[in-house]
């Protein structure tokens, strides 16, 4: 991990990607997605329990 901040990710010294825009993939954002869509629903079906 360190080695891919230090060389693709950051910018410095060692950084051969200064001034490229950080590439996130795809799945990065399918994944939050999903995450987001999953703690809305427990959370509507948590509140749901609650209330009897």
């Amino acid at each position: 991990m360190t080695y891919f901040g230090v060389n693709y990710y950051l910018t410095g010294l060692h950084s051969y990607a200064q001034g490229d825009p950080v590439p996130i993939p795809s799945w990065v954002y399918i994944t939050l997605a999903v995450v987001f869509a999953l703690a809305f629903v427990s959370y509507r079906r948590y509140k749901a329990r609650s209330k009897k």
